[in-house]
């Protein structure tokens, strides 16, 4: 883990400001932001940051910690900021909230999801983490594309009859005891 480099933005405000610094991690960059995002410039501010961020480490895969921005945004900005998420000028992005925004990520995830995104926030940097390692090494995969059988092709000539037959089971031991006679 080493600092590439990182940067304080000052938005022009007396009483806002937010701090943007970048950290390249094994696979993915690491961007912690702190503040607030009030304006749809502020986003964009934050939007060249991330794309100066890739351009520089080559990293495509994002980790935002966003534990110390202040949410939620104001609605402009937060349109903007979905928008920015729906360009997809990432290969995959996920995101840490702050401790008390348990609907934000879920409202979150539920959208990325019904989107198609490769976009999830989570609670911990940990499960972040997790996440990206999961979709890195392939392991975590979509069920709906995991769960199809394999199509058979037409040159392959259909299972014979007498394959898809059960094999009779073998036979019994003969009793040495010879059966009893019906005296009746």
């Amino acid at each position: 883990m080493r600092s590439v480099w990182g940067e304080r933005v000052n938005l022009n405000r007396a009483d806002e400001e937010a701090d943007f610094d970048l950290e390249e991690r094994k696979g993915y960059a690491l961007i912690r932001v702190r503040g607030a995002l009030p304006t749809e410039a502020d986003v964009d501010r934050l939007a060249m940051f991330i794309a100066d961020a890739i351009e520089r480490t080559g990293l495509r895969k994002l980790l935002i910690d966003a534990r110390a921005l202040e949410v939620p945004f104001p609605d402009d900005a937060c349109h903007h900021a979905w928008e920015w998420i729906h360009a997809r000028r990432y290969d995959q992005l996920a995101c840490v909230m702050p401790p008390a925004a348990d609907l934000i990520i879920t409202r979150l995830n539920m959208t990325g999801v019904s989107s198609g995104l490769p976009f999830r926030a989570f609670p911990t940097v940990v499960d972040a983490h997790r996440w990206l390692e999961l979709r890195l090494s392939g392991v975590h995969r979509r069920p709906s594309s995991s769960m199809i059988p394999v199509a058979m092709k037409k040159s392959d000539p259909p299972p014979s009859v007498s394959s898809r037959v059960a094999t009779p089971p073998p036979p019994t031991a003969v009793s040495s005891v010879p059966p009893r006679e019906n005296r009746s």
